[in-house]
């Protein structure tokens, strides 16, 4: 009869620990919202610089853009290349920094509060510094090859070039502000999208690199259209000194830095849109 009593009491136990844990499963998930803090609160100016692991971030950044503005450069901009040396490039940083790699998304993860203020400032940075350097060091080689003889110059041949953002053309400056807009939203969707398979670094890649594939083959053939130029990233801009020669100084900010900037704060909002409306299921 004792031990009759003493199963029956444990009964209404089990029953409670079930509801403990049909609860625990109806919890709703913290930290859900456009300005929601889903970054370290810790992080600031003072103890920054004494994590080995931010400044590891910096030079992961750094080097992944100067890796993919010599793949950009090289390429003239080619999709496939692209896609590729963003696959390439995100498995070798991603560990580090995130591999963001691009202005845009920087400031997109910045305003939809993924990181700091303070990373976000020194991120940027570190990718103007890593487009400068890809574009000094090949500038360097340009510089040493070999100049072209007449005889050759008159069967066509051409000194070699680094590829170039063409000049915005007068009258259709608004349609190369719509085809940055347009393109660094979508490089900010997938890859807000991408940071879903964080787990599995290389689907992450595949799904950032097709964003800027994506973006590019659409840059690229509105640009043959109307003979202008793209970047897509204003720290590429920079380094391809968009902002200087026969471009206007205040259409050249407003296309290649503004644009691609709001574009990718675009895209971030359009994927935290999808997965708040519950669309977004495994």
């Amino acid at each position: 009869m004792a031990t009759a009593k003493k199963a029956a009491t444990k009964k209404p136990a089990a029953k409670k620990s079930s509801v403990k844990v049909a609860a625990a499963k109806t919890t709703k998930p913290k930290n859900v919202g456009f300005f929601s803090k889903k970054y370290d609160g810790d992080e600031n100016i003072l103890n920054f610089f004494k994590s080995p692991a931010f400044v590891g971030s910096l030079v992961a950044e750094i080097i992944g853009v100067f890796l993919l503005t010599i793949v950009i450069l090289t390429t003239q901009a080619s999709p496939l290349y692209a896609l590729f040396g963003l696959l390439g490039i995100s498995l070798a940083v991603y560990a580090f920094s995130g591999a963001h790699i691009n202005p845009v998304i920087t400031v997109g993860a910045l305003v939809t509060r993924r990181i700091s203020s303070i990373r976000a400032i020194f991120y940027l940075i570190a990718q103007v510094l890593g487009a400068l350097l890809g574009y000094v060091v090949l500038s360097a080689f340009i510089g040493g090859a070999a100049s072209v003889s007449p005889e050759a110059a008159a069967y066509g041949q051409a000194a070699p070039e680094l590829w170039k953002i063409a000049v915005l053309p007068e009258g259709k400056e608004w349609f190369i502000f719509f085809v940055e807009l347009l393109g660094a939203g979508i490089i900010g969707l997938f890859f807000a999208r991408a940071l879903k398979y964080k787990k599995s670094v290389f689907t992450f890649a595949i799904t950032a690199g097709a964003g800027l594939f994506i973006a590019l083959l659409l840059a690229l053939t509105v640009a043959q259209w109307i003979g202008g130029g793209f970047a897509l990233n204003p720290a590429l801009a920079i380094a391809l000194q968009a902002f200087s020669g026969d471009a206007h100084l205040g259409w050249a900010l407003l296309v290649y830095v503004v644009a691609p900037l709001v574009g990718g704060i675009v895209g971030f909002w359009i994927n935290d849109l999808i997965v708040l409306s519950g669309a977004d299921q495994d």
